[in-house]
């Protein structure tokens, strides 16, 4: 895709503020960065009214699928905030000539997350939690 100082790239990735704003600033230098952070997933309304007229996207799991391409004719690059590209299809994005990636290292903490949960299993927290808000703290089943 040539940079131009007309290019447009919309950001409706909402997981990690802090991380996406600092790595947008060298891209606000070729191109306009629209942003959309209403502090949830974005709609599909609200995503399909910038398509048209964006050339990038950086998003979260918002869906991409052959009728989205066909509205945003100037869209060369998708990046997912995350591990992977399950919203996106992958083969209406091939036909659109679309390039499609994802930038899994802002979602170190999905380690931690997943470790954490193995531990809750083994240790019984959510049963023990729930016995004590019923108030049953003395049991040791």
């Amino acid at each position: 895709m040539k940079v131009s100082s007309c290019n447009r790239a919309l950001v409706t990735s909402y997981y990690d503020r802090a991380a996406t704003d600092s790595a947008l600033v060298p891209l606000e230098k070729v191109a306009e960065v629209v942003r959309l952070f209403p502090g949830r997933r974005v709609t599909r309304g609200e995503m399909m009214e910038h398509l048209p007229h964006v050339d990038a996207v950086l998003i979260s799991d918002e869906v991409f699928d052959a009728a989205v391409f066909q509205e945003a004719p100037r869209l060369g690059m998708i990046c997912a905030d995350g591990v992977g590209v399950n919203s996106v299809d992958l083969d209406a994005a091939t036909r659109a000539g679309v390039i499609v990636n994802n930038a899994p290292f802002v979602h170190e903490a999905n380690g931690d997350f997943t470790i954490g949960l193995i531990l809750a299993l083994l240790r019984r927290i959510v049963a023990a939690d729930r016995g004590v808000r019923a108030g049953r703290w003395n049991e040791r089943k």
